[in-house]
């Protein structure tokens, strides 16, 4: 991940639960930058933690329904890979 990607997920987390993931370097100043964070980020971290794995069950559950994935439109199913991949960096992010 490169620091904007760092950073967006960072803000995501933070904007949704208020929990503030460690962040370094360039990741760092561009998340201060647009967040602009005035919380300590001392949110519930195990709770944002079962929120997201609770999504990624989801997600995975509907990719690996064929119907769905069959019968979407193409942009639909890519957009739930992406989610999908979104939500695996923010627990990686989050220390699971």
């Amino acid at each position: 991940m490169d620091a904007l990607d760092n950073a967006q997920t960072a803000a995501r987390i933070y904007r949704r639960s208020g929990v503030r993931i460690k962040v370094l370097g360039d990741s760092l100043r561009i998340f201060e930058a647009v967040v602009r964070p005035t919380a300590n980020g001392q949110g519930d971290v195990d709770a944002e933690r079962t929120r997201v794995k609770k999504e990624i069950e989801r997600v995975e559950k509907m990719l690996a329904n064929e119907k769905f994935v069959a019968n979407a439109a193409p942009e639909v199913v890519e957009g739930e890979r992406l989610k999908l991949a979104q939500y695996k960096a923010e627990l990686d992010a989050l220390g699971d």
